[in-house]
């Protein structure tokens, strides 16, 4: 999702260096341009079925972002 939303995880390209802190929450990517780049361009409308992803389009279209855990599940406030 974050990637789609224009996020640094879809301008990251071969030859990359990416330094993940997974228990800081973090990613860092060395590259000078990378605020430069332009974000991944998902084809997501055409892309929607043929090798399995019809069985997945539920997963796609309610997934959260990684700020919000990466999840399809939301919890009800109690």
């Amino acid at each position: 999702p974050e990637s789609s939303a224009g996020g640094l995880i879809g301008k990251i390209r071969d030859g990359d260096v990416v330094t993940i802190d997974s228990s800081g929450g973090d990613l860092q990517v060395e590259a000078p341009e990378i605020d430069s780049r332009p974000g991944l361009e998902a084809d997501v409308v055409n892309r929607q079925v043929g090798m399995g992803r019809e069985l997945f389009a539920v997963f796609r279209e309610h997934s959260q972002g990684a700020e919000q855990g990466a999840g399809i599940f939301t919890v009800a406030d109690a």
